[in-house]
């Protein structure tokens, strides 16, 4: 009997490799803790705030000045955290990739810094000169939301380091785990049977 197998069926979607899965983990978890981290930087950072005098001039408290470095070190606490977390995330996926989940951590954490960075560049406050020359006398202005050097990105690779150095120290090797199981042809009875001693002597 002939069975005839209609051509416009569709096609079953063939499997995401675990290659291909692990990647879109990365980039996703990328993604979420850089616009994470960049909107917590952008919203709870103290900033200073200037008042513009009949001058031109902007004028600011003695608390205000105390704030001029807190943007850097709000930065550098969030990256400490973004990258403790993001070494956590991304140690399961990786971990079985041997001495590249270390690179693979390190650099994903940096772009996830650099989001971080752009997003409160671009949507925080901007620099303080022109809004001073645009503004009028009595208007408060907020300092700008920006790094002075890009040493404070070393703490997110600092918090992954640690956390990395931390979980490889507690976690067995995968392929030692494999190499000290029974094979699946070895039986129970075999496994736990009393062993011959070789340095015993043998009756004549």
């Amino acid at each position: 009997m002939t069975v005839f197998v209609p051509e416009d069926l569709p096609t079953r979607p063939e499997p995401r490799t675990p290659l291909v899965q692990g990647m879109l983990f990365r980039i996703g978890a990328v993604l979420v803790l850089g616009i994470a981290g960049g909107l917590v930087w952008l919203w709870g950072t103290p900033l200073t705030s200037y008042v513009i005098t009949e001058e031109g001039t902007a004028t600011t408290t003695e608390r205000g000045l105390a704030l001029g470095a807190s943007p850097v070190a709000a930065f550098t606490i969030i990256a400490l955290v973004l990258g403790i977390i993001a070494a956590l995330m991304l140690w399961g996926p990786s971990r079985r990739q041997g001495w590249v989940t270390v690179p693979i951590t390190l650099g994903s954490v940096l772009v996830a810094e650099a989001i971080m960075w752009g997003i409160g560049s671009f949507f925080g406050p901007g620099p303080l000169d022109p809004r001073i020359l645009a503004g009028e006398p009595g208007d408060t202005l907020s300092a700008e939301l920006a790094l002075t050097t890009p040493v404070p990105l070393a703490a997110g690779l600092f918090g992954a380091s640690v956390v990395l150095m931390t979980l490889a120290s507690l976690t067995p090797d995968p392929e030692t785990a494999i190499e000290g199981r029974a094979t699946p042809d070895e039986s129970d009875d075999d496994r736990w049977a009393p062993r011959p001693d070789p340095d015993a002597d043998t009756a004549p």
